[in-house]
């Protein structure tokens, strides 16, 4: 770190080497936001973490701290608390993933009609790939429905400058600012100037919340509010034509003669970083042929809604051609084209607008991320010089290392559940438990979708948070309408999903009196997205400890006719418990409860006796664990012998269930499950 004051009068900074959620947070700490709160959902969560870590005033215990922070128990729940926030005039920041966004829409396109008092940013982490989400939703577009202005961010520098004016933005214009981060930039690093005292940043001064008829809201007020938000949007196009988040540039070959250009690229958030990395090879490619490149406009948009129409129309004069790179949806690609339409109706003489390319033609691929690699030939192809593409390849990207492994020589490694991870011992207990029956398995967002996977085969659908109770019962509903009531429906869902969204279900199961049964399975965390608290932990997003809700009174208290929790690592008792539930004629619930692999030292590993093994592979093919394999080598049968990993194994033991010959063993060997699940939890990480 480097300390330094940034000009006269002004507080000293510290440059820190940041990823792109950490200089969110702390942004919005220098912004002076009074409460953060969100829902945990990659590539998100590092931002309230990262306030949380750095709350100003907060005491060792987790208590006190200048800013609110707080894990809400679903996106929707966070969205309400931010406006009751704003509305009391106080600066609030929520965030989610582009899925969470789904579900708190409900209250985001209301909110934009009752507006703020307070800044309120919402921010809204794309996930183009997608590398960890359901779908590549591209939040600019919510934006556009909601008429909301977004902004969009090409590096964690310009992250935290959007961060710190769009509070201000929100307050000037009394409405919710999106900010859109994507995964490269939630998760790449930077050197940035933050304040280096956070304590000493003051906090807004919240005024208190005054009646105002607006917070209301009502269809008059609602047809007025339609009309204030068009208004303010056309401002706000007009302002973003100046914005220092956006840039307009001649590009010129390297002789000097920058000339009239004739094509142009335009290109928006973190795709702006990979066309400036293709068009800087293409640069070099050029020299090293003596080729030369053509006169190029660049437009580099990060306020793509309100789209600043003067600025596109100062780039679309003049040209014949247009290349358009942006992550995901034709946003930018759409608003030029309206532009240029509009630019050609106007003239008194017959004008042909500029030929748009980009998605929409099939230029540019329709999904997944982009990369320099990705846009060189389809730049080089545009400028009319496929030749420098070739050269341009040929040498390695800015962005490789010495020491790069070619993507051909790295293995596919398909995603797995975690060595002594507690949902396989609970997949495998349902299996057994429905044994030659015909069950269908619904499953949910979280570790255990992984449960699709062979040898588990326990997840046969997965359609959102909360979805694997409900699918379940609508499954349900269609067999016996089909004449089958002889097939079980089991719906899986998570802990911290139970409270996201999966009580409503349970109460829809209850009261429209499907035959169901529920496994929650619950690992004391929210692993998926890096080990957050949830509310049946008891511990709140600073530490705080107090009672836990209980998951089990819950579900009694909607009426689920059988609620048992079993420890899914006890085999013999977790398949019991599953059978009796399968029997319940109501809807029946199993709490497997069992702590995650990432909450507690390792145990001891299993070890194997070679002279007892017999290379059978039943405890690789029945359990699927990452820890186990087979080797090659000499056992009585000819076969290879079973091989224990001591680095991934956990000690959950698993395993020895499925041994029948005695070859896996463990110093835990005569304990029972308690006193196993005991060492488990004395060896807890806290």
């Amino acid at each position: 770190m480097t300390e330094m004051t940034s000009g006269p009068g002004r507080a000293p900074t510290t440059r820190r080497l940041l990823m792109g959620n950490q200089a969110i947070g702390l942004a919005a700490i220098a912004a002076g936001v009074n409460v953060a709160c969100g829902y945990p959902g990659t590539p998100s969560t590092e931002i309230v973490e990262t306030i949380a870590a750095n709350n100003p005033g907060r005491a060792a215990d987790g208590t006190g701290g200048a800013i609110h922070v707080e894990w809400s128990t679903n996106e929707k729940a966070a969205l309400e608390v931010a406006a009751g926030v704003s509305y009391a005039g106080g600066r609030v920041i929520m965030t989610c993933k582009q899925v969470g966004m789904n579900v708190a829409s409900d209250p985001f396109m209301s909110l934009a009609y009752v507006g703020c008092r307070g800044g309120l940013v919402v921010v809204v982490a794309d996930d183009p790939g997608p590398i960890s989400s359901q779908t590549e939703q591209d939040t600019r577009q919510f934006a556009q429905f909601a008429h909301v202005p977004v902004l969009d961010p090409a590096s964690p520098e310009e992250a935290y400058a959007m961060t710190v004016a769009a509070f201000d933005l929100s307050e000037r214009y009394g409405c919710p600012v999106i900010l859109r981060p994507t995964t490269r930039v939630d998760h790449g690093c930077a050197s940035i100037d933050v304040p280096r005292d956070l304590g000493a940043v003051p906090r807004h001064a919240i005024p208190g919340f005054a009646r105002d008829p607006r917070f209301v809201i009502f269809p008059p007020l609602s047809r007025r509010a339609h009309g204030r938000m068009a208004a303010d949007l056309a401002r706000m196009a007009e302002e973003f034509a100046d914005s220092p988040f956006n840039d307009l540039r001649t590009l010129w070959s390297r002789d000097g003669d920058e000339g009239t250009p004739r094509v142009g690229i335009a290109c928006g958030g973190d795709t702006r970083g990979y066309v400036r990395e293709a068009l800087a090879r293409l640069v070099d490619a050029a020299r090293e042929t003596g080729d030369t490149l053509p006169c190029c406009r660049l437009l580099q948009v990060g306020t793509p809604f309100p789209f600043p129409d003067a600025l596109g129309r100062s780039f679309l004069e003049g040209l014949d051609g247009v290349l358009v790179a942006e992550e995901l949806e034709p946003v930018i690609e759409r608003c030029l084209r309206e532009l240029a339409g509009v630019m050609a109706a106007g003239q008194a003489s017959a004008l042909v607008p500029p030929v748009i390319h980009g998605r929409l033609d099939g230029t540019n691929p329709i999904a997944g991320e982009y990369s320099s690699d990705l846009l060189l030939p389809i730049i080089a192809e545009f400028f009319g010089k496929p030749q420098l593409a070739e050269v341009a390849l040929g040498s390695a990207p800015a962005t490789a290392t010495p020491g790069d492994a070619p993507a051909g020589l790295i293995p596919a490694r398909p995603p797995v559940l975690c060595a002594g991870c507690p949902h396989r011992a609970s997949f495998l207990a349902v299996k057994a438990a429905v044994g030659s029956r015909k069950a269908v398995y619904s499953g949910d967002i979280g570790c255990y979708t992984l449960g699709c996977n062979k040898p588990l085969e326990a997840t046969d659908t997965c359609l959102c948070m909360g979805a694997g109770v409900t699918v379940a019962q609508g499954l349900g509903v269609a067999a016996r309408l089909a004449g089958d009531d002889e097939t079980l429906h089991v719906g899986f869902v998570g802990d911290s999903t139970f409270f996201a969204s999966a009580m409503t279900g349970i109460a829809n199961a209850v009261y429209n009196q499907h035959r169901m049964c529920l496994c929650v399975l619950d690992n004391a965390t929210t692993a998926m997205t890096g080990s957050q608290p949830h509310p049946g932990t008891g511990v709140t997003m600073m530490g705080v400890r107090h009672e836990p809700i209980s998951i089990p009174d819950v579900c009694r208290a909607l009426g689920c006719a059988f609620v048992e929790v079993v420890d899914p690592l006890d085999r013999g008792a977790a398949v019991k418990v599953t059978e009796r539930a399968l029997a319940c004629e109501g809807v029946s619930v199993v709490i497997f409860r069992s702590p995650c692999v990432q909450l507690f030292r390792p145990l001891a590993p299993v070890t194997v006796d070679d002279a007892a093994c017999v290379g059978c592979g039943a405890c690789v093919r029945r359990t699927g664990c990452p820890a186990l394999s087979m080797a090659v080598g000499t056992t009585p049968t000819g076969r290879g012998r079973a091989v224990v990993d001591a680095a991934q194994c956990t000690g959950c033991d698993l395993c020895l269930e499925f041994c029948h010959f005695g070859a896996l063993t463990t110093p835990r060997d005569g304990m029972t499950p308690a006193q196993r699940d005991a060492m488990r939890r004395e060896a807890s990480r806290g």
